[in-house]
């Protein structure tokens, strides 16, 4: 299976969480419920718990998907290397580096959260206005929701440097730079524990197809999540 794949597994999970936090917004803003303190906080409760399900459905997933990257790249070099594939316990290793991931992941998830409980309090807020000038309940409501409704799902996040991106596509690509560099990172290392310091980029009909690199300059640039190039190590003749 591909870093791709694995990847997809995990984006899966967060744009269910989104898609769930979006219903409760529309049945909040779709309903006839008082919007008073304990309405609201219900509804907040609500989109924690889905919250705190998705990051525990997403731990569980990210675990499997970083040590099956991990050990189907081991398991890659020793073939290359044409070296006997040993029994791999990548479990403690991927550990650490899944856990870090987790957290930036579920942090990102949290503040989703805040943004769909701002929407629902800034509709409460829309209405109180709206009935303050006026306006019957029912015709308040319609306003409001008219008001946010193209909000409702479009949640943002920022990058490394300060750029506004869509949530789920922020969070779709940073999943796949985390496994894809952990894929080619692995590789690597790995046949240089067998004593491979030489490699190339093997993607055939691309400019960048036999590229050749060492253990001192890791073509980045070369291998980005959109890439489809693969780490080959170089066996001397």
């Amino acid at each position: 299976m591909s870093s791709k794949h694995y990847a997809s597994l995990i984006t899966d999970i967060h744009k269910r969480f989104v898609d769930q936090l979006s219903g409760w917004i529309h049945e909040f803003i779709g309903s006839s419920y008082a919007l008073n303190a304990w309405v609201i906080n219900e509804f907040e409760n609500k989109m924690v718990q889905t919250l705190n399900v998705s990051v525990s459905e997403l731990k569980t997933q990210l675990m499997h998907s970083v040590d099956a990257v991990v050990e189907e790249a081991r398991y890659r070099a020793y073939l290359d290397a044409e070296k006997a594939i040993p029994e791999f316990d990548s479990q403690h290793a991927s550990q650490q580096k899944a856990e870090i991931a987790l957290n930036q992941i579920s942090l990102r998830m949290k503040l989703e959260v805040v943004q769909a409980m701002s929407l629902i309090r800034e509709y409460s807020s829309r209405v109180g206005l709206y009935r303050s000038n006026g306006i019957t309940d029912v015709g308040a409501r319609i306003r409001a929701r008219e008001n946010i409704k193209g909000r409702v799902g479009q949640y943002s996040t920022f990058d490394s440097i300060g750029r506004k991106h869509d949530a789920v596509s922020l969070m779709s690509a940073y999943v796949l730079a985390l496994l894809t560099n952990l894929e080619h990172t692995t590789y690597i290392e790995e046949a240089a524990a067998l004593g491979f310091t030489n490699f190339k980029l093997v993607q055939l009909g691309h400019r960048r197809d036999q590229m050749t690199f060492g253990l001192n300059d890791y073509p980045a640039n070369e291998l980005h999540p959109r890439s489809e190039a693969k780490v080959q190590l170089i066996r001397e003749v």
